[in-house]
Protein backbone atom coordinates (compact mmCIF):
# COMPACT_ATOMS: atom_id res chain seq x y z
CA UNK A 1 0.00 0.00 0.00
CA UNK A 2 3.20 2.39 1.14
CA UNK A 3 4.90 2.97 -2.33
CA UNK A 4 1.15 4.16 -3.99
CA UNK A 5 0.04 6.02 -1.34
CA UNK A 6 3.48 7.75 -1.71
CA UNK A 7 3.20 9.02 -4.97
CA UNK A 8 -0.34 10.20 -4.15
CA UNK A 9 0.77 12.47 -1.36
CA UNK A 10 3.78 13.45 -3.02
CA UNK A 11 1.46 15.00 -5.45
CA UNK A 12 -0.07 17.16 -2.70
CA UNK A 13 3.07 17.73 -0.58
CA UNK A 14 5.95 17.55 -2.85
CA UNK A 15 6.59 20.65 -4.84
CA UNK A 16 7.34 19.94 -8.80
CA UNK A 17 5.98 16.55 -8.19
CA UNK A 18 2.43 16.88 -10.37
CA UNK A 19 0.07 14.20 -11.68
CA UNK A 20 0.22 12.95 -15.29
CA UNK A 21 -1.71 10.00 -17.46
CA UNK A 22 1.36 7.98 -17.37
CA UNK A 23 2.32 8.17 -13.62
CA UNK A 24 -1.71 7.55 -12.83
CA UNK A 25 -0.88 4.07 -14.85
CA UNK A 26 2.19 3.11 -13.27
CA UNK A 27 0.96 3.69 -9.89
CA UNK A 28 -1.97 1.05 -11.09
CA UNK A 29 0.47 -1.46 -12.62
CA UNK A 30 2.52 -1.39 -9.40
CA UNK A 31 -0.61 -2.45 -7.23
CA UNK A 32 -2.03 -4.72 -9.41
CA UNK A 33 1.22 -6.61 -9.63
CA UNK A 34 1.15 -6.78 -5.71
CA UNK A 35 -2.49 -7.88 -5.72
CA UNK A 36 -1.34 -10.81 -7.92
CA UNK A 37 1.43 -11.52 -6.04
CA UNK A 38 -0.20 -11.67 -2.71
CA UNK A 39 -3.71 -11.73 -3.51
CA UNK A 40 -4.30 -15.30 -2.56
CA UNK A 41 -3.16 -14.94 1.10
CA UNK A 42 -4.92 -12.03 1.51
CA UNK A 43 -8.22 -13.17 0.42
CA UNK A 44 -7.04 -16.73 2.75
CA UNK A 45 -9.57 -16.18 6.02
CA UNK A 46 -10.56 -18.39 8.56
CA UNK A 47 -13.12 -18.41 11.03
CA UNK A 48 -10.44 -17.21 14.06
CA UNK A 49 -9.64 -13.85 11.27
CA UNK A 50 -8.14 -11.01 13.33
CA UNK A 51 -9.06 -7.49 12.14
CA UNK A 52 -6.53 -5.89 14.71
CA UNK A 53 -3.15 -6.86 12.25
CA UNK A 54 -4.43 -5.57 9.43
CA UNK A 55 -6.04 -2.30 10.70
CA UNK A 56 -1.94 -2.12 12.89
CA UNK A 57 -0.44 -2.97 9.15
CA UNK A 58 -2.27 -0.46 7.29
CA UNK A 59 -1.42 2.22 9.62
CA UNK A 60 2.50 1.60 9.26
CA UNK A 61 2.05 1.93 5.53
CA UNK A 62 0.52 5.56 6.17
CA UNK A 63 2.88 6.37 8.68
CA UNK A 64 5.81 4.77 6.34
CA UNK A 65 4.10 6.88 3.42
CA UNK A 66 3.63 10.08 5.09
CA UNK A 67 7.21 10.00 6.22
CA UNK A 68 9.05 9.19 3.08
CA UNK A 69 6.81 12.29 1.89
CA UNK A 70 8.19 14.44 3.99
CA UNK A 71 11.23 13.66 3.61
CA UNK A 72 11.41 14.54 -0.06
CA UNK A 73 9.19 17.61 0.59
CA UNK A 74 11.81 18.78 3.24
CA UNK A 75 15.12 17.63 1.60
CA UNK A 76 17.46 20.47 2.10
CA UNK A 77 16.62 19.81 5.84
CA UNK A 78 17.10 16.22 5.94
CA UNK A 79 19.89 16.28 4.19
CA UNK A 80 22.21 17.05 6.77
CA UNK A 81 20.66 14.50 8.96
CA UNK A 82 19.39 10.59 9.26
CA UNK A 83 16.14 10.12 11.10
CA UNK A 84 15.25 7.02 10.38
CA UNK A 85 17.46 5.55 12.80
CA UNK A 86 15.68 7.16 15.48
CA UNK A 87 12.33 6.30 14.41
CA UNK A 88 12.93 2.10 13.90
CA UNK A 89 14.54 2.33 18.07
CA UNK A 90 11.50 4.09 18.84
CA UNK A 91 9.16 1.53 17.33
CA UNK A 92 11.35 -1.24 18.95
CA UNK A 93 10.92 0.34 22.25
CA UNK A 94 7.51 0.60 21.98
CA UNK A 95 7.55 -3.09 20.90
CA UNK A 96 9.26 -4.32 23.86
CA UNK A 97 6.59 -2.21 26.17
CA UNK A 98 3.89 -4.17 24.68
CA UNK A 99 5.53 -7.40 24.87
CA UNK A 100 6.17 -6.94 27.89
CA UNK A 101 2.59 -5.70 29.39
CA UNK A 102 1.15 -9.12 27.54
CA UNK A 103 3.74 -11.31 29.18
CA UNK A 104 4.95 -12.51 25.79
CA UNK A 105 8.92 -11.49 26.39
CA UNK A 106 10.88 -14.36 25.96
CA UNK A 107 14.45 -15.26 26.74
CA UNK A 108 17.10 -14.53 24.07
CA UNK A 109 19.62 -17.09 23.13
CA UNK A 110 23.49 -15.39 22.21
CA UNK A 111 23.28 -17.10 18.74
CA UNK A 112 19.57 -15.26 18.72
CA UNK A 113 20.84 -11.87 20.08
CA UNK A 114 23.87 -12.08 17.09
CA UNK A 115 21.24 -12.60 14.45
CA UNK A 116 19.42 -9.36 16.01
CA UNK A 117 22.64 -7.76 15.75
CA UNK A 118 23.85 -8.69 12.36
CA UNK A 119 20.27 -8.32 10.77
CA UNK A 120 19.66 -4.69 12.38
CA UNK A 121 23.11 -2.93 11.57
CA UNK A 122 23.49 -4.96 7.95
CA UNK A 123 20.06 -5.49 6.08
CA UNK A 124 17.69 -3.51 7.64
CA UNK A 125 19.49 -0.41 9.40
CA UNK A 126 21.96 -0.69 5.71
CA UNK A 127 18.53 -0.69 3.58
CA UNK A 128 16.81 2.05 5.29
CA UNK A 129 19.61 4.26 5.51
CA UNK A 130 20.37 3.98 1.10
CA UNK A 131 16.73 4.33 1.16
CA UNK A 132 16.85 7.83 3.27
CA UNK A 133 19.80 9.23 1.27
CA UNK A 134 18.18 8.10 -1.76
CA UNK A 135 14.60 10.45 -0.90
CA UNK A 136 17.22 13.07 -0.46
CA UNK A 137 18.55 12.93 -4.29
CA UNK A 138 16.08 11.26 -6.22
CA UNK A 139 12.05 12.16 -7.24
CA UNK A 140 9.77 10.56 -4.98
CA UNK A 141 8.00 9.24 -7.56
CA UNK A 142 10.40 6.93 -8.86
CA UNK A 143 11.54 5.61 -5.77
CA UNK A 144 8.02 4.71 -4.57
CA UNK A 145 7.54 2.72 -7.59
CA UNK A 146 10.82 0.78 -6.91
CA UNK A 147 9.68 0.24 -3.90
CA UNK A 148 6.61 -1.96 -4.82
CA UNK A 149 8.92 -4.58 -5.69
CA UNK A 150 9.85 -4.98 -1.94
CA UNK A 151 6.71 -7.76 -1.05
CA UNK A 152 7.73 -9.30 -4.75
CA UNK A 153 11.12 -9.51 -3.47
CA UNK A 154 10.38 -11.03 0.07
CA UNK A 155 7.96 -13.43 -1.67
CA UNK A 156 10.31 -14.77 -4.05
CA UNK A 157 12.93 -15.18 -1.21
CA UNK A 158 10.30 -16.73 1.54
CA UNK A 159 9.37 -19.29 -1.44
CA UNK A 160 13.38 -19.60 -1.80
CA UNK A 161 13.72 -20.69 1.66
CA UNK A 162 10.57 -23.00 2.17
CA UNK A 163 12.09 -24.94 -1.30
CA UNK A 164 15.82 -24.98 0.51
CA UNK A 165 14.08 -26.55 3.68
CA UNK A 166 11.56 -28.03 2.27
CA UNK A 167 9.15 -26.26 5.16
CA UNK A 168 6.29 -25.76 2.57
CA UNK A 169 5.86 -27.03 -1.36
CA UNK A 170 6.59 -24.21 -4.06
CA UNK A 171 4.34 -24.62 -6.83
CA UNK A 172 4.62 -23.47 -10.88
CA UNK A 173 1.63 -21.51 -9.93
CA UNK A 174 3.42 -19.28 -7.05
CA UNK A 175 6.31 -19.56 -9.44
CA UNK A 176 4.46 -18.23 -12.48
CA UNK A 177 2.61 -15.85 -10.38
CA UNK A 178 5.92 -13.85 -8.78
CA UNK A 179 7.20 -13.47 -12.05
CA UNK A 180 4.47 -12.06 -13.97
CA UNK A 181 4.31 -9.76 -11.15
CA UNK A 182 8.00 -8.48 -11.13
CA UNK A 183 7.55 -8.15 -14.63
CA UNK A 184 4.51 -5.92 -13.94
CA UNK A 185 6.45 -3.84 -11.70
CA UNK A 186 9.80 -3.40 -14.12
CA UNK A 187 6.87 -1.87 -16.19
CA UNK A 188 5.64 -0.04 -13.53
CA UNK A 189 9.08 1.74 -13.11
CA UNK A 190 9.92 2.15 -16.74
CA UNK A 191 6.68 4.06 -17.05
CA UNK A 192 7.32 6.20 -14.26
CA UNK A 193 11.02 6.90 -15.71
CA UNK A 194 9.52 7.68 -18.90
CA UNK A 195 7.01 10.25 -16.94
CA UNK A 196 10.31 11.72 -15.38
CA UNK A 197 11.86 12.51 -18.60
CA UNK A 198 9.22 13.45 -20.50
CA UNK A 199 9.06 16.04 -17.59
CA UNK A 200 12.65 16.89 -17.61
CA UNK A 201 12.13 17.86 -21.27
CA UNK A 202 9.15 20.27 -20.78
CA UNK A 203 11.06 22.04 -17.72
CA UNK A 204 13.73 22.76 -20.51
CA UNK A 205 12.30 24.12 -22.99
Amino acid sequence: MWPALTVLLSLVIVPGERFTPLLGLSVIISVAAISLANGRDMLHTTDKLSVMPYLLGGMAGICWAIYCTLMARWRNWVHHYATSPIGFLMTGAVAACIALWRSEWQPLTPPMIGVIIFTALGPWGGGYMLWELALHRAPISTLSLMGAATPILSTIWLLIAFAATSAAPVTREQVFTLTAAAAMISLAVILGRINLMQKNIERHK
